[in-house]
């Protein structure tokens, strides 16, 4: 199991470790803590997901990030949305679900919110270095690598179009 209680870095107070010790066996020594949203749209298909690229390899990805010390959780994942993908819309409060991932080498932990976009921008922080799309689900789940991601979507899809 991973306790949150050990392991920081030097620009996060210890109340809020962006990596913690994990006592788990088979389990990589290192976990980085991340947030991120879903965004989404309802089409006459059925639902789009906003995926984008990620910087250094060019696959797709949601936008996410690394926790701020000074954010909570769901308002860090608000900010990747903006400044990765340019755009704004409502967000469920509570998680859609985690993931794992890795980042250049180190295994990230990946807390997942549900975004309605309201506003796609025309311009945004990181439009020079990344490309969004809108997907439909398959194409969306298709397009990662993640397992945990994959399913994250369909459950995601599944809740959005209950309640239609």
């Amino acid at each position: 199991m991973c306790r949150a209680d050990q392991g920081t870095t030097s620009r996060r107070p210890r109340s809020t470790p962006s990596f913690t010790l994990c006592s788990m066996q088979d389990s990589p020594p290192w976990i980085e803590f991340q947030s991120g949203v879903l965004p989404y749209r309802r089409t006459a298909e059925g639902v789009a997901y906003l995926l984008v690229t990620s910087r250094n390899r060019g696959r797709w990805v949601i936008p996410k990030g690394s926790l701020e010390p000074d954010l909570s959780a769901l308002e860090s994942a608000r900010k990747e949305a903006y400044e990765e993908a340019g755009v704004r819309g409502r967000i469920r409060p509570d998680p859609l679900g985690r993931y794992l991932h890795q980042r250049l080498g180190i295994p990230s932990l990946v807390q997942v919110f549900l975004m309605e976009v309201t506003e796609c921008l025309d311009g945004w922080p990181e439009q020079a270095w990344r490309e969004r799309r809108w997907m439909p689900v398959p194409e969306a789940q298709a397009s990662v690598p993640e397992e945990g991601l994959r399913r994250l979507m369909a459950q995601a899809e599944a809740w959005i179009l209950d309640r239609s």
